[in-house]
């Protein structure tokens, strides 16, 4: 019986950490080391590595690092401990797309003790991802510009308000019978025009925590 690496299944949510287990189950020969290329991770999404305890139990190292948008994960150590049943490696993902996606394995290398090579075979995992799409740091630009340019315009509108109330209130003081009916409407405009622009920040800051919390 052959040597077999396997995946879970994990199913999370958009924008949540996925852990992957990388679990082993010895076959009749006993293996010392091993390595493996999983694809369907890429290098952005991946959030790092942990030693199982497999791997702790064997003395063993986990090393990793990508071959282009394929992970290549070593187990190893300085030593000829064999490795046991159990999880050798969790790998955390964020989840950034949402679908199915089936991580696969390749590249499978295994030698026992002394170094002699020993068959090693995979079971895929699935990582299913539960929503819509992620928010990207595009979408984090725009929430900013749009605040950006919200306050520009709210600050200036606060600015012409402060300017006409004085105005307003230097005619009542010059004549408190002049008619003021324009000058009011004008104020009630720029009141309304601050809630507006007020609400549009509040909305662009929103929508910049959901890119960026």
């Amino acid at each position: 019986m052959d040597a077999e690496l396997s995946l879970n299944s994990p199913t999370v949510n958009l924008g949540e950490m996925a852990t992957l287990s990388l679990a082993f189950t010895p076959g009749s020969v006993a293996i010392a080391s091993l390595q493996c290329d999983l694809t369907g991770i890429l290098p952005a999404d991946l959030e790092g590595i942990d030693k199982g305890d497999a791997s702790l139990a064997a003395g063993k190292d986990v090393q990793y690092n990508y071959l282009g948008d394929t992970l290549r994960i070593i187990v190893f150590g300085l030593n000829i401990n064999t490795i046991q049943a159990g999880i050798l490696a969790t790998i955390r993902v964020l989840a950034k797309i949402a679908g199915a996606t089936e991580i696969t394995f390749s590249n499978l290398v295994a030698s026992d003790p002394n170094g002699i090579a020993v068959a090693l075979t995979g079971i895929n995992g699935t990582l299913t991802v539960l929503g819509g799409t992620m928010p990207t740091e595009q979408d984090l630009d725009n929430a900013l510009q749009t605040i950006s340019d919200g306050m520009t315009t709210l600050t200036t509108a606060i600015t012409e308000l402060v300017t006409q109330v004085n105005a307003l209130v230097a005619k009542i003081q010059a004549n408190p019978a002049v008619d003021l009916t324009d000058e009011i409407a004008t104020v009630q405009n720029l009141a309304t025009a601050i809630t507006t622009n007020s609400q549009a920040v509040q909305s662009a800051i929103d929508a910049a925590k959901t890119v960026n919390p």
